[in-house]
């Protein structure tokens, strides 16, 4: 079961984030609304029990950053690097994350719903107990990535490469998966519907009668 995001009902509304996270200053249980983030480059930063909403993240460096109990809600985050951050309990509702870096990301309870995570890279991360419903993937990179219950339901996935990521027990039925790129062997186990398998048995050279 996935765990929501936990946030104090008072949360503190600040104004001066930018200045803050100059500072490496630690951000807790704060209210973060209506502003732009720009040209931020903070290895290690840390974030929890906040709520973020429309804020747009400019030219940001976040590698190694640590997100816990936030909820992102209709945020722009379009190609900043988050190399190696960890997202948890974390809620991303309608955001933008479009060629983003996520690489050796982990993320743990989290929930990705509505947003644009087109041609994002996404290889190398560690994803556990989280959701991801009627996300945009398209032409993203998530290889070599290590999954364990988890979920996608009416995300597209439309040309993504899914190389060396074992897809065993993921539900892919309800999503676009039209033109992946994915290992013969790392499809074992995965659920799909009929004519989503026969896509994959024409690529596999064999012809059916």
């Amino acid at each position: 079961m996935i765990n929501f995001p936990k946030l104090n009902t008072n949360l503190n509304e600040i104004n001066n984030i930018q200045k803050m996270l100059e500072n490496d200053e630690i951000i807790d249980g704060c209210l973060i609304e209506n502003i732009q983030i720009i040209k931020i480059n903070i290895d290690n930063i840390e974030i929890t029990g906040c709520k973020l909403r429309n804020v747009k993240f400019i030219s940001c460096i976040f590698e190694k950053a640590y997100f816990s109990n936030c909820i992102f809600e209709n945020c722009d985050l379009s190609n900043i690097n988050l190399n190696s951050a960890t997202f948890k309990n974390v809620m991303f509702l309608e955001c933008k994350l479009a060629g983003s870096n996520l690489s050796r990301s982990y993320f743990d309870n989290v929930i990705i719903d509505s947003s644009n995570f087109k041609n994002i890279y996404f290889d190398n991360s560690k994803i556990t107990n989280s959701e991801f419903l009627n996300t945009n993937f398209k032409d993203s990179n998530i290889t070599e990535n290590n999954f364990k219950n988890i979920q996608f339901e009416k995300c597209n996935f439309e040309y993504v490469n899914f190389s060396k990521t074992k897809l065993n027990s993921i539900d892919l039925s309800s999503n676009n998966i039209n033109g992946i790129t994915v290992y013969t062997e790392d499809l074992k186990g995965s659920i799909m519907t009929e004519l989503q398998a026969l896509e994959f048995i024409k690529i596999l050279g064999i012809i059916i009668k």
